[in-house]
């Protein structure tokens, strides 16, 4: 869509492992601009930029800036953040190793356990001590304090991480611990447990303080870079992981709240297209060049999670949707086992070398699959920008088909049914295995290839019915554009459930939705949404069950809810009391952003036909040419009967034989999927 030069812009970026993507709306027309770039070899910014150079966005037309990003969630992956040190309570010094007990396979006998995220001899200790009631029983030793500090400085840490021992009941001695530091160097990195996350649970509290201090460091010169670059005048806003928007400030200061940053906001903006369509329960599949993200939405509301796992046994605590990732995406490598047998992925080709079809001597992929399969056109990805090379990716294929005996062709088929498979069987996991039936939702799938496999897919899981959004390619930055402010704040209080209704609980309520507010940082004529939320469990249970309060809803109500989630979650419901662990408020500023207007097609321009040629497709071993529509084209009401290939200059959507299909009034794509497909 072309764009008048000098309208001011909202932008939504999304930078995932392989391409960065950016949306522009115009507010006063509606008028929306889509962008797809690789990521940039220069950095993470440079690729920003690339993509407004793309699309003819001028940084001073930017009106506001809305940021979704992998940043965090790779650098702690990788443990590429910057040189950490940790100061914590006389005898906690190995916390941090011990971790948990369990592994990750019941009957995985050799396993190993993964390395600390900070090395022991950057992990001090100093006296001092509260109580679980708050009281200090030590005094805090300053002299331990400043000599723990110089030490980490000798060892050139840039952030120093402060985790003491039930800091959650009184936050006094890391409050003093981070005065002398900004004595001693104000130029450090700092972070705090009781501003991370003050609540009980020693290895939680402490992984996520080391886990946010760790960001630190690259996250602070990312930002600014990023804002010399474009100084939005409202200031750029970052998604984190619950699906809300935070300030410039708020992320800097708790960066780990971006571990899930990347796919956030498409699976809020799937969300709201399942409801537009009329399901209430759908499952959002986000396939980007790198991974794939998936998201459950059950009557209604986008399932969340306390505690974020970036790797086994090292919690992140944070409130987040409730997104599981696998290694599987357009640049997944494909290879072989030591017992012969085809693996795709986890492994990514990336941007750069990218897969062998670009020509740069990247490995075989699952791009490179679907281009011998000619689902993928030779024409390119991005619009032609990126123009690949068919003989390459099959040479590619080739040279590991010969190993097992067949031809690249037979390979690439089985490579799309086996990463059709991988995702139905992630999808199971939080799904079937956890007794849902998922037959009746919704299969919304978007990313740049999600279109390619998502019938597929479905035909796994026996789902009937997918969604091809608009935009399709780009729909997490679309859904950055219509998120609103959020901000969650949480206490630990450890008390019975008819303690619910006395003045003392609902006070820490009001504070901690001041404390929230002030983090918010919205204006002062803002339109403001407060949430409560309990963790409630059993007594004598340790992990506890999140609960949404209701309004003027009474001890004895609560706690019946809290049994039917807890039977919903685990099966049971057990009878006997039940006491309040945390208690946690989120505050809102809703944008009010329509995002399925903006979605909708307005520039309907049907044609006499809308069918640009063939392709010779292989499914079931035999190639037959299959119709390949222009999706701009397509009037609505459209039918579309497999096999065929809608084609935008972003991705393809593959519809295989027996399935059929329409577009809807909105220009979105839905698919009834036969039961031919999977086999």
């Amino acid at each position: 869509m072309p764009r008048e030069q000098g309208d001011t812009a909202e932008i939504g970026v999304d930078i995932g492992g392989t391409f960065t993507d950016l949306v522009a709306l115009n507010p006063a027309t509606g008028g929306l601009v889509t962008g797809k770039v690789l990521n940039s070899s220069l950095g993470l910014a440079a690729g920003v930029s690339a993509a407004c150079d793309e699309v003819g966005i001028h940084a001073n037309e930017i009106r506001y800036f809305v940021h979704g990003t992998t940043l965090v969630t790779n650098l702690l992956i990788e443990r590429t953040g910057g040189k950490i040190g940790l100061i914590t309570s006389a005898g906690f010094g190995d916390v941090l190793e011990i971790g948990y007990s369990f592994r990750k396979g019941t009957f995985h006998f050799r396993h190993e356990k993964i390395q600390p995220l900070i090395p022991r001899h950057l992990r001090t200790e100093v006296g001092g001590r509260m109580s679980t009631k708050g009281q200090e029983q030590e005094p805090l030793s300053e002299t331990d304090v400043e000599a723990a500090i110089q030490y980490l400085l000798d060892h050139q840490v840039e952030a120093i991480g402060v985790s003491l021992y039930n800091s959650y009941t009184n936050p006094l001695h890391e409050r003093r611990v981070a005065e002398i530091i900004h004595r001693l160097d104000p130029h450090l990195f700092l972070s705090l447990s009781v501003d991370v996350d003050p609540r009980i649970g020693e290895y939680e509290r402490v992984s996520t303080c080391a886990l946010n201090t760790m960001a630190m460091p690259v996250f602070h010169r990312y930002t600014e870079e990023l804002s010399k670059k474009f100084p939005s005048h409202e200031g750029i806003r970052y998604m984190h992981s619950g699906g809300g928007l935070l300030t410039l400030e708020e992320a800097k200061l708790r960066p780990i709240q971006l571990a899930k940053s990347g796919p956030a906001g498409g699976a809020l903006a799937a969300s709201v297209i399942a409801k537009h369509m009329g399901f209430q329960n759908a499952v959002t599949i986000d396939i980007g060049g790198t991974s794939t993200d998936i998201c459950l939405m059950r009557d209604g509301e986008i399932q969340h999670r306390e505690i974020v796992e970036l790797e086994h046994g090292v919690p992140a605590r944070i409130r987040s949707l409730d997104i599981h990732a696998i290694g599987a995406g357009g640049g997944s490598i494909i290879s072989l086992d030591a017992g012969g047998a085809i693996c795709v992925g986890p492994r990514s080709a990336g941007a750069v070398p990218g897969p062998a079809c670009y020509g740069r001597g990247g490995a075989a992929t699952v791009t490179d699959a679907n281009l011998v399969l000619n689902i993928v056109p030779q024409s390119g990805l991005l619009g032609g920008n990126v123009p690949l090379d068919r003989q390459t990716s099959i040479a590619a294929l080739d040279d590991i088909a010969q190993k097992l005996g067949t031809s690249a062709e037979t390979l690439a088929e089985g490579v799309w049914a086996i990463v059709n498979a991988n995702i139905a069987h992630a999808i199971r996991q939080i799904t079937v295995q956890q007794g849902t039936d998922i037959r009746e939702f919704a299969l919304v799938a978007f990313g740049g290839a999600g279109p390619q496999q998502a019938v597929g897919v479905a035909a796994e899981l026996g789902i009937k019915q997918v969604i091809i959004p608009n935009h399709c390619s780009v729909l997490s930055a679309i859904g950055l554009l219509t998120a609103d402010l959020k901000v969650f704040a949480a206490q630990t209080v450890m008390l019975p459930l008819e303690a619910m209704a006395e003045r003392a609980v609902q006070e820490t309520y009001k504070k901690l939705h001041q404390q929230a507010l002030e983090r918010l940082g919205p204006s002062a004529d803002a339109k403001i949404i407060s949430e409560r939320f309990a963790g409630l469990r059993y007594v004598g249970q340790w992990h506890y069950v999140p609960i949404t309060l209701l309004a003027s809803e009474t001890p004895d109500q609560l706690y019946e809810r809290f049994e039917t989630q807890h039977e919903i979650l685990f099966g049971t419901r057990i009878g006997i009391p039940v006491e309040i662990v945390d208690i946690g408020v989120t505050v809102i500023q809703p944008r009010e952003r329509d995002l399925t207007a903006y979605l909708a097609r307005s520039d309907w321009t049907v044609q006499e036909e809308a069918v640009e040629n063939t392709r010779l497709v292989m499914h079931g071993g035999i190639s037959a040419p299959v119709p390949v529509y222009a999706r701009a084209a397509l009037s609505s009401g459209a039918p579309l009967t497999g096999p065929c290939l809608v084609e935008e200059p972003q991705t393809v959507t593959y519809v295989p034989d027996g399935s059929v299909g329409c577009v809807t009034p909105e220009g979105y794509l839905s698919i009834t999927v036969g039961e031919a497909v999977k086999a």
